[in-house]
């Protein structure tokens, strides 16, 4: 509750991209390694009718971003949030942002309790 989400073009080496940030519980850092795996799910105590996933959101992500030749990461830190950030590879002759560009393209109040 009264946490945000922040959603940003990013760009790093020339790669364009989208954040997506958040202020919420974060991952502990057991987790973190494993997230990306078809059917993990941190929190295994919440059935899927709760509000629990199916373990299979962010591993579809990584698959798409792999076979488009680009990445996915995230950062996270229990109590303080965590930050997904997809990277596709730069498009041949394609306008470039700069490093800096960070521009903000919508940030709202989470609805997710």
């Amino acid at each position: 509750p009264g946490g945000r989400v922040r959603v940003r073009l990013v760009s790093e080496e020339g790669a364009p991209g989208l954040s997506v940030e958040d202020t919420g519980r974060g991952i502990p850092p057991e987790h973190l390694p494993h997230v990306f795996d078809r059917l993990y799910r941190v929190e295994r105590s919440r059935a899927r009718g709760d509000g629990g996933g199916s373990g299979l959101g962010l591993s579809i992500v990584r698959r798409l971003a792999t076979r488009l030749g680009g990445r996915v990461t995230v950062r996270s830190a229990p109590g303080r949030g965590s930050a997904f950030t997809l990277l596709l590879p730069p498009v041949p002759g394609g306008r470039q942002l700069p490093a800096s560009a960070g521009a903000e393209i919508g940030s709202a109040a989470s609805v997710i309790d």
